[in-house]
């Protein structure tokens, strides 16, 4: 069961690298200032010529990357290729064999330059070094590391959007200033979750409270703020089996005067649909049509995949999900449920 709207940078970067060069000790990863260069976002640039295999061709188009960052490594995983509203998936080797590999060969070679977005801005490059297999999603994919350069007030960031340097020339760097959650927000996303557990439906948690378990602040395109909380029952946010009767709650509200209304929620039952956890990840106005997209990593019992989430008329609407998630085989009941 899943539920849609109610009613509704700075010139310089940091470069992280293995090694000492002006050092700036972070979790154990040496770094240093360095140039960074100008670079619009959109899908115009460099596109990648079709495959001549007969079973499938290559995204022509700019692809959205999912890009996270640790004491020790930065890398980039495709989503999938921008597609007006929405997002075409990332092909699957019984359906197209041979694509991931072709896919990493020609879009993430090493040397290749993607720009990283944080917080709805640019905030610096990755370069890539090494390409190899992300398992973890429930359609494999390439998943390229490097050095990567940010400027320095996303020093500590650790997640981001990013998309091909080739379609992003004239992407500026503006301020780089994360949102962190207040108590209104947070006030807001517990209101709201009472008041649509018994309209769904759904079990009540032994605590509310203790049932979220992820919470985001960010700002739209607009500059007003948003708040995305992941509500959970017998369950973790994390790839793990799940019983049948578990469910997340997803909800994301944006501000009416002076209080905050649901403008989407994702409510989704273990036994019904499988384990899907969402999650906020990054946002970003990634197809240029001046409103926000959300990116979601969502956690099932073996593995994750992604759905993105932006305005529709007065709300918000789910437009992409990977399919391999949403066809996540149900929960079966287990001993102890």
């Amino acid at each position: 069961m899943s539920g849609h709207a109610l009613r509704q940078l700075t010139t310089l970067g940091i470069i992280i690298s293995t090694s000492a060069c002006d050092n700036v000790e972070w979790g154990g990863v040496d770094v240093r200032l360095v140039p960074s260069p100008e670079a619009s976002i959109g899908t115009a640039g460099r596109t990648a010529e079709p495959e001549a295999t007969g079973s499938f061709a290559l995204p022509t188009g700019a692809v959205l990357y999912m890009a996270t960052r640790d004491s020790s490594s930065a890398f980039v995983i495709p989503v999938g290729e921008i597609a007006g509203d929405s997002l075409l998936p990332f092909r699957d080797e019984r359906s197209a064999s041979g694509y991931r590999a072709a896919f990493a060969r020609e879009l993430m070679a090493p040397g290749t330059r993607f720009t990283l977005f944080s917080a709805g801005v640019r905030v610096g490059t990755l370069t890539v070094r090494d390409v190899g297999t992300d398992e973890s999603f429930c359609t494999p994919r390439p998943r390229a590391t490097g050095p990567v350069e940010l400027v320095p007030d996303a020093v500590q960031a650790t997640r981001f959007l990013a998309l091909p340097e080739s379609s992003t020339r004239s992407a500026s760097y503006q301020e780089y200033s994360p949102l962190e959650h207040n108590l209104a927000q947070r006030t807001a996303g517990i209101d709201i979750a009472m008041e649509l557990i018994p309209q769904i439906g759904a079990a009540w948690p032994s605590s509310i409270v203790d049932a979220r378990r992820d919470i985001a602040a960010f700002r739209l395109t607009d500059g007003r703020p948003a708040v995305s909380t992941t509500f959970l029952f017998r369950d973790e946010a994390r790839i793990q089996p799940a019983q049948a009767a578990s469910y997340a709650l997803y909800l994301m509200a944006t501000p009416e005067g002076n209080q905050y209304r649901p403008a989407y929620f994702w409510y989704r039952e273990a036994r019904r649909e499988g384990k899907g956890v969402p999650r906020y990840f990054q946002h970003l106005d990634w197809d240029g049509d001046g409103e926000t997209e959300v990116l979601l990593e969502v956690l099932g019992e073996r593995f994750r995949w992604t759905a993105v989430i932006q305005p529709a008329g007065d709300g918000w609407t789910r437009t992409f999900e990977d399919p391999c998630g949403a066809a996540a085989p149900p929960v079966q009941a287990r001993t102890g449920d």
